[in-house]
């Protein structure tokens, strides 16, 4: 069994909040989803972020744009918000039950090519598995290839921007760095194939892609995707927009035969300090494989959970951003403190959007 969920971004307030005498924990953020991630054998997010060490300056308010005057009526936008969070993070996301960390995402170069690289060091010393961006042509030709419950299980992740960062990129030396799902799509198509040829059974691509706060996939989106399940993708999983997109199945054709994939278009932020609604909305995504009489393997059942991203003010002070599954059952929702009457008409609120986005026909709702 297989778990997902969608962005995580740790921001200035996040990282404020986190600090403590010794260091920063974030451990109490992720404390209420234990139970689910303990039900999964692999568990999956998307880290939107760097881990490019404290000299680098960890996250920065939103910059923002200077305003038209006289002098300079048309000002150039502002530049993008960029995100760097301290290494305790990455030990604190396995101990939460993550087991890999996807890294090909618009914010991967936001401390250059010395923090995308060093980034992926910070994770695999945590004990993490990574995949979508590489610090070598070796280990991009080298397939995240996991074996769960007998079945070999390829993960792939690409990202359609990197913030303006394309020069960081240029040249054959650095070419292998980030996976993208447009300008190197024939890139895409051989690793998928390399996962093929390593053994895998069943390939997952996580794509960072589409519009921000859009609630429904683009035509972008979509030709890509159409692309992924031609060349050998058994399902895709969604990140980007900020807020959740439809789950659907994808039907087309590989080799001259039907086939459909599984697809979740956004899973929404899973932790972030973004805010309002439905920027704090996000998907937990459980998927279920199994080898059928013939020896492929499938996917047998697709579930879901709408989570909120709450910001509970603490009885001792200070706040703690902090992810709530949203269960119909008001009494199995859980947070660091008893959530309120407020908080958990938030969790409704959340789980009613969610659901309406998403429907129950691709996928099941867990509680």
């Amino acid at each position: 069994m297989l778990g997902f969920v969608g962005d995580i971004l740790m921001m200035q307030a996040q990282i404020t909040f986190a600090k403590t005498k010794a260091g920063y924990d974030f451990t109490r953020s992720f404390e209420p989803m234990r139970t689910l991630f303990a039900g999964v054998d692999v568990l999956c997010g998307n880290y939107e972020g760097t881990f490019a060490g404290e000299d680098a300056l960890y996250s920065l308010p939103r910059p923002t744009q200077e305003p038209s005057s006289e002098g300079n009526p048309c000002p150039t936008a502002a530049p993008f918000q960029t995100f760097n969070a301290p290494d305790e993070l990455a030990c604190n996301l396995k101990a939460a039950g993550f087991d890999v960390l996807t890294t090909a995402n618009n914010h991967c170069l936001d401390r250059g090519s010395a923090g995308l690289y060093r980034t992926i060091d910070t994770i695999r010393a945590a004990g993490l598995s990574q995949t979508g961006t590489f610090s070598s042509e070796e280990a991009r030709q080298t397939p995240l290839v996991l074996e769960v419950n007998g079945i070999r299980v390829g993960i792939l992740a690409a990202t359609e921007s990197v913030n303006s960062n394309d020069g960081l990129l240029t040249g054959g030396a650095r070419s292998f760095a980030v996976a993208r799902l447009f300008d190197s799509a024939a890139r895409v198509k051989s690793d998928i194939a390399a996962c093929h040829a390593a053994g895998a059974e069943f390939i997952i691509v996580c794509a960072h892609w589409g519009d921000e706060f859009e609630a429904a996939p683009n035509d972008r989106q979509r030709r890509a995707a159409k692309k992924l399940v031609e060349w050998g993708v058994d399902a895709v999983i969604g990140s980007h927009p900020h807020v959740v997109q439809p789950i659907e199945y994808l039907e087309t054709e590989r080799d001259g035969a039907p086939v459909k994939a599984f697809i979740a278009w956004s899973l929404g932020n899973f932790i972030s300090n973004m805010s309002p609604s439905p920027e704090d909305y996000g998907l937990f995504v459980r998927l279920t494989l199994a080898r059928g009489a013939d020896g492929t393997v499938g996917l047998k059942k697709a579930e879901y959970l709408p989570v909120l991203c709450a910001k509970q003010k603490l009885s001792a002070g200070g706040r703690l951003h902090q992810t709530l599954p949203c269960y119909e059952d008001a009494s199995l929702v859980t947070a660091f403190e008893p959530p309120d009457g407020p908080l958990l008409k938030e969790v409704k609120k959340a789980r009613d959007y969610v659901v309406h986005v998403c429907g129950t026909d691709a996928a099941s709702l867990i509680g």
